[in-house]
């Protein structure tokens, strides 16, 4: 528009009606005459246009705040752009943290670090205790509210009114709060609120006590009396000093394929039993779904292992399952049950036992026994294989390492079958132990002031071939089994007693002998029988304190409770079917027994629950 308008303003002030050219000569063809006035008028003209045109080309925007810069490109209007003293960028006038870069602004909550009280935090402080979250002490609570000045706010102290610093046991919980001072709070397998170190009855629920006598239900001795009132001071509360003759009745519990059983053990708090066939196999019967689960431990090809023993720790962590194995050669093997294991993958069964390695122990080609804190946290019975030879040994397992030491080693002329801890002369304790395949031997080993002792045939070396024996809680005796004279014999401080003593029972093939674990009753168990027509399981209850026996089956304080009909169903029990083991609940008169005959042309396998019917019922 300018380059059109200026030659228009130029003519007309120099008197040119169109066009212009130079000397301004053009138009009709006829030069025009000059005239000063028009000079003039043309020159006021000319500085009336020059107004116009600085006009068009100085025109500025509007700035309201007079500081150079438009309105529509002020930074901060009302103020001076230009005035910016912290040099970050924003003007003075809009300034958001005066002398800091407003840019800067780390947890993103619109307050510039310089002036943000927590400038790592967005919200700042959650609990509005006035200390930045990333600081709080105590999320959720007051920093600032400590009454008991230990450094601990009080909605996060641990151990109110005391010092939560103060932790002598270094298990988290403060001295003064301690439930269990030097030992762990945190250890509770159990799971009863009380932790291991000072749980009364590890494995079973020390809050319960229906009988209010101070001893846990899982660990008394007398449920329904007094456990501390022991007028005699033999060990056995009043209450229960005597009971009378047991009424047992026997279910089977059916489980399909199965061989044998050889041994069974129930763990501390009667919620499983752990039974082993008598190869390879394993079974985990649930009481409360009253299911099985099977764990097979088979080497592969034609190797075995032989099933001989189980027990589970004081504790119940674990158990240990004792055997020989036949892969490449025969050789003695031991296994850990992990209870933890088990009832985290339940039913599943991988992961729940693993062989312990016995490194230190080439000699045992087989394990028949188990003991805890006998001499060692672990105890393991063995024999060797010769036959010329034959010697038992006495292997101390450490649980955490797999490693084996021999505790003693002797010739004994039979392979060593069972062991229990029974004390010696002096009250303190000793290992029991019987030997019956491939000849017979009873011997005993006790540590007298730190100096060992191992006696063959302690006082009495006639009982034949002995497979089993079982000691009364305490130690204070055992009972032993001998199953080539059909009887029970006692040992007691450190003696066997003679063969006239002994109760027998010359028609029941007495096999194994175990106690209740508050002392009161013992199963004596036989074998199939068949005495003129009538087929039964022989089953003895022995009752502590009554030993006396006249006359076997007529004027005797050892009564039978046999297995009735045990040829017919539920039963069909085999010729050579024996009652190999059996393993009692401790928090009722009840339990399972395992059996089986291993004989190829007649295999068979039974588990059974038994209950005394007057006694305490046992929750199936």
């Amino acid at each position: 528009m300018k380059t059109t308008f200026l030659p228009f303003i130029l003519a007309f002030l120099f008197g040119c009606a169109s066009g212009f050219a130079s000397g301004c000569a053009s138009g009709s063809g006829t030069d025009k005459p000059f005239n000063a006035n028009n000079v003039n008028n043309n020159a006021n003209n000319l500085n009336n246009t020059n107004n116009v045109l600085n006009n068009v080309n100085n025109t500025n925007p509007a700035d309201t705040d007079g500081d150079g810069v438009p309105d529509d490109l002020d930074v901060c209007p009302g103020f001076d752009d230009g005035l910016d003293a912290d040099a970050d960028g924003v003007p003075n006038g809009c300034d958001g943290c005066p002398g800091f870069d407003d840019g800067l602004d780390t947890d993103a909550d619109g307050r510039p670090d310089g002036c943000d009280a927590c400038p790592q935090d967005n919200p700042d402080d959650t609990d509005d205790d006035g200390v930045c979250d990333s600081d709080d002490l105590c999320a959720g609570g007051d920093d600032g509210a400590d009454d008991d000045l230990d450094g601990v706010p009080d909605f996060c102290d641990r151990c109110a009114g005391a010092n939560d610093g103060l932790d002598t046991d270094a298990d988290g919980v403060p001295d003064f709060c301690d439930r269990c001072a030097g030992a762990n709070d945190g250890l509770d397998t159990d799971a009863d609120g009380v932790p291991d170190g000072c749980d009364l009855c590890p494995g079973a629920d020390d809050g319960a006590d229906d009988d209010l006598d101070g001893v846990p239900d899982g660990c008394d001795l007398c449920p329904g009396a007094d456990d501390g009132a022991d007028g005699n001071g033999n060990g056995i509360p009043d209450g229960c000093e005597d009971v009378g003759p047991g009424s047992y009745e026997y279910t089977r519990i059916p489980l399909g394929g199965m061989a044998a059983g050889i041994s069974v053990a129930a763990h501390p708090d009667n919620s499983y039993f752990v039974i082993a066939e008598y190869t390879n196999r394993l079974h985990v019967y649930d009481v409360a779904t009253a299911t099985f689960s099977t764990i097979d431990l088979s080497p592969g090809g034609s190797a075995n292992i032989y099933f001989r023993d189980i027990a589970f720790s004081p504790a119940g962590d674990y158990a240990v399952i004792t055997g020989m194995s036949t892969q490449t050669s025969n050789h003695g093997v031991a296994f850990r049950f992990d209870d933890a294991a088990w009832r985290a993958n339940r039913p599943a069964t991988t992961g729940v036992v693993a062989p312990w390695a016995l490194t230190g122990v080439t000699a045992v080609v087989d394990y028949t026994a188990v003991e805890f804190g006998l001499f060692a946290q672990i105890l393991l019975l063995g024999h060797n294989a010769n036959s010329s030879n034959r010697i038992m040994y006495l292997v101390s397992l450490d649980p955490v390492t797999g490693a084996a030491t021999y505790v003693t080693a002797r010739n004994v002329g039979a392979d060593a079958v069972d062991m229990t801890a029974a004390n010696n002369v002096y009250g303190d304790p000793g290992a029991f132990i019987v030997g019956g395949p491939s000849g017979a031997f009873t011997a005993y080993y006790t540590e007298v002031t730190g100096t060992p002792e191992f006696t063959i045939g302690p006082g009495n070396n006639n009982l034949g071939n002995s497979n089993h024996t079982d000691a009364h809680p305490g130690g204070d005796y055992a009972l032993v089994i001998s199953s080539s004279g059909d009887a029970i014999y006692k040992f007691e401080a450190g003696m066997l007693n003679g063969y006239s003593d002994a109760p027998r029972f010359s028609t029941r093939r007495l096999w194994n002998v175990v106690f209740q674990p508050n002392g009161l009753r013992a199963l004596v168990l036989g074998q199939y029988q068949n005495i003129s027509g009538t087929i039964f399981g022989g089953v003895f209850e022995y009752r502590h304190g009554h030993y006396s026996c006249v006359t076997p089956f007529a004027n005797c304080e050892i009564t039978e409770v046999s297995i009735p009909s045990f040829g017919a169903p539920p039963w069909n029990a085999t010729s050579g079917t024996v009652l190999q083991d059996a393993a009692w609940r401790s928090d009722c008169d009840g339990g399972l027994i395992v059996g089986g005959s291993t004989a190829y042309s007649t295999p068979y396998a039974f588990i059974a629950r038994f209950q005394i019917i007057n006694g305490a019922p046992c929750t199936w």
